[in-house]
């Protein structure tokens, strides 16, 4: 697959002049045909026309061949990009219901803006670093216009930087005032881990956004090395083409950043084709970084809450670690059995746990001023369930009540949950699953049902799960990973990281201890000893650049304990003060952001 994109990517790039010749083609890119309406593997030289039109009605030197150096051609219908003066003019449309118009502190990414020169409001993509490693907000040069004032969210409001930089095409960055509390957070979206470049063979692939017209979508890049001419004539070059569904992708999200489902950014929508909002362009992150000398943030988080169950009462313990400094533990009046699952769901916090009533999964949620009352979610639980945002829902997969090994799941959409659907796989009775959004898949990893079990890993496409599988490293595809316990598994710069127990038959040294191994995507490693004790299973999340790993200590001693991973390398085990953590279970790990009253 690489030499075939690095061929039909010389192609493009010596054949682009006499494409955008053609008669009615305004862009030309590469991308995977579609063959009745669905994406194949076959990657083609793809051409956007405004209209399609019959082959009668065509002059014979104006036929779109239909091959190109070897490559099958593919003709999309799009209008052709608007000028940039278009775009701004578009900006000052009159905002759907649900906009958002909100005023936030500490300032995140996703919301509105609006500038002195401006004509409208658009989105404030991401908060980036210039070449001096001051902050900047990151967003498309037309909301601003010119150099001038930012403000959030309109220009009656709060002012928060400077236009500074309007170097690229359609793309700027405008520096904070030192007076601004940011954080690094993309609303519905999460924490910022980095960038990624998009290439020809990652196609279609997808991305989600945060526009504050529009709020939180998913969408694809379904073409990538997009060049063409806009309304006014000008030239453009190294785009995206991104499609989501109806009115996903309007005029308002000019500036926000696309984010694939490892935290890092993609690109930057730039321009709204499609007056349906099903369309738009994108400038690639290399691009932007190159033109305007800036860095992608990846440290900065907003505060990280860590909820456990207690090992004396059971009950459920809260703390928050802000600018590295954890806060104290406080009971949040809410029984579990054993460890709650915490994700972080549209600018919310859920806590789902097995309840103390009998097997039943209770939620709690926490949108920054405390906890709610519990729910009980009306499904039967044993142990704790594994979350994860895949599609824009949260998934919620179980085991049922009587621990039978059966498996369920169960989705929520912001409104209301589904009822539990089996599912075609079991869960241990002694360990819950570990579920991860990566590459455009639900991945599943749990034990397989004996106490001294293997690892077994499932992925949903948002269709099917494919084939259960007991993983083992790909060079010594015999040695199966093993584990007493539950895994935990993380995204980290590229790879799928899982850290889990070792097993042995007598519950001896390896059993607690922690281990880990990582996937490439084609490639799983060999295992390796962290030289860690852990009675059962861990918690990752990242922060700031780093992989945390929090566990229980060894033989059942209920402290906390930590470790990091910095690109690869792990640091000494330390314990976690004071003393006041005593986790029954592994804690459960999310980030929310404050949202303050700004001081008068």
């Amino acid at each position: 697959m690489e030499k075939l994109a690095s061929t039909i990517e010389k192609v493009h790039q010596e054949e682009l002049k006499s494409l955008l010749q053609i008669s009615g083609v305004h862009a030309a890119g590469i991308g995977p045909k579609r063959i009745a309406g669905e994406f194949s593997e076959i990657l083609s030289i793809v051409l956007l026309v405004e209209k399609k039109l019959p082959k009668s009605e065509i002059n014979d030197s104006d036929l779109i061949p239909k091959e190109i150096g070897g490559f099958q051609t593919d003709v999309i219908e799009s209008p052709r990009m608007k000028s940039r003066d278009m775009a701004a003019a578009a900006l000052a449309e009159k905002d759907p219901p649900g906009a958002d118009s909100k005023m936030y502190n500490p300032l995140v990414s996703g919301c509105r803006i609006s500038a002195t020169k401006g004509t409208g409001w658009g989105t404030l993509g991401a908060i980036v670093q210039d070449a001096n490693g001051s902050p900047a907000i990151l967003t498309a040069k037309h909301v601003v216009k010119d150099y001038g004032s930012v403000y959030q969210p309109g220009q009656s409001e709060r002012e928060i930087a400077a236009v500074t930089n309007l170097n690229g095409y359609d793309w700027c960055y405008c520096r904070l005032k030192e007076t601004i509390e940011w954080t690094n957070y993309i609303l519905e979206v999460g924490p910022i881990q980095g960038d990624y470049v998009v290439t020809v063979g990652d196609l279609p692939y997808p991305v989600v956004k945060r526009g504050y017209k529009t709020g939180f979508s998913t969408a694809k890049i379904t073409i990538a090395m997009l060049c063409g001419y806009d309304n006014d004539g000008k030239y453009f070059s190294s785009s995206m083409y991104v499609e989501g569904a109806s009115n996903t992708l309007l005029g308002g999200d000019s500036g926000s950043v696309i984010v694939d489902d490892q935290y890092r950014i993609v690109g930057m929508i730039y321009d709204s084709v499609n007056p349906a909002g099903t369309e738009a362009v994108a400038a690639s992150i290399d691009v932007i970084k190159a033109d305007l000398g800036i860095s992608v943030v990846k440290t900065n988080y907003p505060p990280l809450y860590m909820v456990f169950c207690d090992s004396g009462d059971n009950g459920c313990r809260e703390s928050e670690n802000i600018n590295g400094r954890w806060n104290g533990v406080a009971d949040l009046h809410m029984g579990t059995t054993w460890g709650p699952a915490v994700i972080n769901y549209k600018n919310q916090l859920f806590c789902i746990r097995q309840g103390t009533d009998g097997y039943v999964l209770m939620c709690s949620t926490n949108n920054g001023t405390g906890w709610t009352k519990d729910t009980s979610l009306g499904a039967g639980c044993t142990w704790r369930p594994g979350l994860a945002v895949y599609n824009g829902l949260l998934y919620c997969i179980h085991q049922g009540s009587d621990a039978n090994g059966q498996a369920f799941c169960m989705t929520y959409d912001g409104q209301k949950w589904t009822g539990d659907q089996q599912l075609p796989f079991g869960i241990s009775g002694w360990a819950p699953p570990a579920l991860v959004t990566w590459r455009g898949k639900l991945h599943c990893f749990r034990m397989s049902g004996e106490y001294n079990g293997n690892i077994m890993h499932t992925a949903f496409n948002g269709r099917s799960w494919s084939q259960d599988t007991m993983l083992a490293p790909t060079n010594d595809p015999s040695n199966f990973y093993g584990t007493c316990s539950a895994p935990a598994v993380v995204a980290y710069q590229g790879l799928l990281y899982c850290v889990h127990n070792g097993n042995s038959g007598d519950h001896s040294a390896r059993c607690s201890t922690l281990f880990y191994f990582t996937f490439d995507g084609a490639t799983w490693s060999a295992d390796t000893d962290l030289h860690a004790g852990c009675t059962i299973g861990p918690s990752l999340i990242v922060k700031d650049d780093l992989l945390y790993c929090f566990h229980q200590g060894f033989n059942w001693a209920n402290e906390l304990f930590y470790l990091t991973c910095d690109n690869g390398k792990w640091g000494a085990d330390t314990l976690l003060e004071p003393s006041d953590y005593q986790p029954l279970d592994c804690p459960g790990l999310a980030f929310l952001p404050d949202d303050r009253p700004l001081d008068k």
